[in-house]
């Protein structure tokens, strides 16, 4: 069992999270957000028994995880190109009974088609979950806020994302009773890791991940996947542990923040979509009234987005290659939007680490004319 004082910081912390969602049944705090969605999985599983959750190939290798961990099956759906999001249509595709729940990742801050998902899950017993950790506080289109929708809501906060701090939570918007069993499951996480055991481990899983992919680009045949699943078992306890702390002033000045945060994040993604006009180079659409993690854009080839990766990291300005494609880390084999995504895409900072003179330069560096 957890000790009091995990148990008391992490209640100061549901009562902080369940303030914000006074419609929601409540909220739970976690270590973080993929082992929140272990303990959902968990809690899914001993339930309704052992099964499968669909996931978008271009999210997070942790939420495969926590699928794994749990004993359920990952199953990886492609993305829309132009969503980036989980794909209906490879979603419907995957459909069955043995599948226990759906991930819908707002990967960057793109929006999935939240109804079109739920319209397609109807009556299937499947819980439905959106994750957040891209877009907290972001409204769609028709301007309805993001997390509302379906059956829970993923929240993540570390110091590289919107909300910053360090955890996760999970907002249940129905379902009492999934409410209980998740909150059950959590009472039985193992002690929180020591913190240089877990930074460690959190930089071993990245280069982990990185390496491997970055194998794949030196040699396209590798298969990563069977090395990938040998290894992922260390990463257990970094996954299932509880907490230790939440720094609850940092998270609320984060969310009190959200509206003016979002706005800016939104401001600088703009300049960046305004900017760009290289032939071929396109950025994801994001709405007005959401936020942007960062800025993603999608080029013609691999080799063009690692060139302009290299030009942008040789000006000194921040640029990444990810999400790489989910199937491939597991399975060996991507499904083929998610390879071009996975393979083509760069992401650029829109946060206040950078100035917009650096937005203005990476602009500048990407319509570039080709050597």
């Amino acid at each position: 069992m957890p000790s009091s004082h995990f148990t008391s910081k992490t209640n100061e912390m549901d009562a902080f999270l369940t303030e914000q969602f006074p419609l929601s049944v409540g909220a739970l705090a976690f270590s973080r957000g993929s082992t929140a969605l272990y303990a959902l999985f968990s809690a899914l599983r001993a339930s309704r028994g052992q099964g499968e959750v669909i996931i978008p190939g271009i999210c997070c290798e942790t939420v495969a995880m926590a699928a794994l961990f749990a004993g359920m099956r990952p199953v990886i759906a492609d993305v829309d190109p132009a969503t980036l999001c989980i794909d209906p249509k490879a979603l419907a595709a995957a459909l069955s009974s043995d599948v226990r729940a759906v991930i819908v990742v707002h990967v960057f801050g793109c929006i999935a088609p939240v109804d079109v998902i739920a319209s397609l899950c109807k009556d299937k017993d499947i819980v439905l979950i959106e994750d957040l950790a891209h877009a907290p506080g972001a409204c769609d289109f028709s301007g309805r806020r993001l997390g509302d929708a379906l059956d829970c809501a993923l929240y993540s906060f570390s110091e590289g994302k919107v909300i910053k701090g360090k955890g996760g939570g999970l907002v249940f918007n129905r379902n009492q009773a999934l409410f209980e069993q998740v909150r059950a499951v959590r009472a039985e996480l193992p002690a929180p890791l020591p913190a240089e055991t877990y930074a460690l481990l959190e930089l071993s899983l990245r280069n982990l991940t990185h390496g491997l992919h970055d194998l794949v680009r030196v040699n396209p045949d590798a298969r990563i996947g069977h090395a990938f699943l040998e290894a992922a078992g260390g990463y257990l306890p970094l996954i299932a542990c509880g907490a230790s702390d939440f720094p609850l002033v940092q998270i609320s000045d984060s969310f009190r923040r959200l509206p003016e945060s979002n706005q800016e994040r939104i401001r600088r993604y703009q300049i960046y979509k305004d900017g760009i006009r290289r032939q071929g180079a396109r950025v994801a659409n994001i709405p007005p009234m959401g936020t942007c993690w960062r800025c993603p854009v999608l080029f013609d080839s691999p080799e063009e987005a690692k060139a302009i990766t290299r030009a942008l990291r040789d000006a000194g300005i921040h640029a990444s290659n990810h999400y790489f494609p989910l199937d491939r880390l597991l399975f060996d084999s991507a499904a083929p939007i998610n390879h071009l995504v996975g393979e083509t895409i760069v992401n650029l900072w829109v946060d206040d680490s950078i100035p917009q003179s650096m937005i203005e330069r990476a602009i500048e560096v990407i319509n570039r004319r080709s050597d």
